[in-house]
């Protein structure tokens, strides 16, 4: 079931059912909650629906669970931004990229950094 409800939880998210996409993720948690990935990945659906203290605090347990996740910190620093907190969200922004261009792809890499240059500008980011 883990591998088949993140695959369908994604699918849920990418249709915009993010009802569904949520329980999937819920039974993916349930049956690996060490799986930080999954937080993310649900926390963003929350990111989308507004609930800011949900998706909060699910990018809280992915960076619990393994403090090496970039993306964890990727996520959260962007939530931070838009919750009007600079400094938590520079703080996030700048370890996310420093891990995601360790682990991920040159793509990921340019993006974080370049959402972290946007939020360090005077007069950016929120």
């Amino acid at each position: 079931m883990t591998k088949e409800g993140y695959n369908r939880g994604r699918v849920y998210r990418d249709l915009q059912q993010y009802q569904n996409a949520i329980a999937d993720y819920t039974k993916v948690i349930e049956l690996a909650p060490d799986r930080a990935d999954i937080y993310v990945s649900r926390g963003n659906i929350y990111y989308e629906l507004q609930q800011y203290q949900n998706a909060l605090a699910d990018y809280n347990q992915a960076i619990e669970i393994d403090t090496n996740y970039g993306f964890a910190y990727y996520s959260r620093g962007l939530l931070y931004d838009l919750m009007e907190d600079r400094e938590k969200a520079l703080a996030d922004l700048e370890k996310a990229v420093r891990l995601v261009c360790q682990q991920s792809s040159l793509k990921d890499c340019q993006k974080a950094q370049e959402d972290l240059r946007i939020i360090q500008t005077p007069g950016n980011g929120n």
